[in-house]
């Protein structure tokens, strides 16, 4: 079920998808763990000495992670075909951050409070891990600045200067970094401008 879908400050769509975690029964919701059957019908059971009529073997009711993010990537799979049949050039992906290679690239978000601050262009303040976090990206992207274009790739086909400013203004504090990487990004191969 998509529980809902919205666009962040950059326009960049997100949804949330729920599943429920227990099988709906006559009488409400049933267990999340269920046995595991034989062939026979009858659940599996671990017999070890000091259960010598075995202890019941189970698994969760909704699917391991392995299942979950099989229909995590299948859904994505299906929204992005509609999306193409529909006309539009934005993909989704259903893989991690990580999993895309872009481990790192990945953000907190900054909850209500700080975003609507930031849309004023108000001074916020940053707890010195989240600093320490934010400096560590912006040296990833000044040692590879490539990153930030495989992240933007990623997310739309199509990009300009100011797409590219407001990636790295999410990341990057100083404005000397800002500068460095925002110039060796336009000046890459990678980048065909149209």
């Amino acid at each position: 079920v998509a529980d809902w879908v919205y666009h962040d400050k950059d326009g960049n769509p997100h949804i949330h998808l729920m599943t429920t975690l227990r099988p709906l029964a006559e009488e409400g919701f049933g267990p999340k763990k269920v046995p595991v059957r034989g062939e026979d019908g009858k659940p599996l059971r671990v017999v070890t000495p000091d259960r010598p009529n075995g202890k019941v073997v189970y698994k969760l009711w909704a699917g391991d992670k392995e299942t979950l993010q099989g229909w995590k990537i299948a859904w994505a799979e299906t929204a992005s075909r509609h999306l193409a049949l529909a006309g539009h050039e934005i993909r989704l992906d259903g893989r991690s951050y990580a999993e895309q290679g872009l481990d790192g690239i990945a953000q907190r978000h900054l909850g209500p409070e700080k975003a609507a601050l930031s849309r004023r262009d108000a001074e916020m303040y940053f707890a010195p891990a989240d600093l320490a976090r934010r400096q560590k990206m912006a040296d990833r992207l000044l040692a590879d600045p490539a990153l930030l274009l495989k992240q933007l790739g990623n997310e739309r086909s199509t990009f300009d200067e100011r797409d590219i400013a407001k990636a790295l203004h999410r990341t990057v504090d100083d404005p000397a970094d800002f500068a460095n990487i925002r110039a060796r990004l336009m000046a890459s191969d990678d980048l065909i401008m149209l």
